[in-house]
């Protein structure tokens, strides 16, 4: 009488133990969402990355402005401003820049852009001084 020989014994698989992992994964996504929010160089890179040609209109109208400074070696930008569609391009208001005023202090002025899908500049308009810091 043939027995039939037994059947090689099993290796479990390797049991993947997401809950060790879990925790870690989420503390990365933390890190990245206050590095994005409070570093803005990782949050220029991540919208080239996620809307490039909302950045690009974004980026023109920031060095626009920069270069309708009174002082341009010494303006800053003081706030970024929001980028809105059109129908055929992106709207950039409240571009904020700080510029050295003609006595040494801070003047601000805000800047407005439209930019066609490309991210060239269509229409400019500087708006007088905000006033000072």
């Amino acid at each position: 009488m043939d027995h039939p020989a037994p059947a090689p014994a099993r290796t479990p698989a390797p049991r993947r133990d997401v809950g060790r992992v879990l925790p870690f994964l989420v503390m990365l996504l933390i890190a990245g969402f206050i590095l994005k929010e409070q570093v803005p160089a990782v949050d220029h890179w991540f919208q080239s990355i996620v809307a490039p040609k909302r950045y690009a209109a974004a980026e023109a109208c920031r060095r626009a402005a920069l270069d309708a400074a009174t002082q341009p070696d010494y303006a800053r930008v003081r706030d970024e401003g929001t980028v809105h569609e059109t129908r055929n391009g992106f709207y950039v208001e409240g571009v904020e820049i700080g510029d050295m005023g003609a006595d040494g202090a801070e003047t601000a002025y805000r800047f407005s852009c439209y930019a066609d899908p490309a991210g060239k500049l269509v229409k400019t308009h500087k708006d007088e001084v905000v006033g000072q810091p």
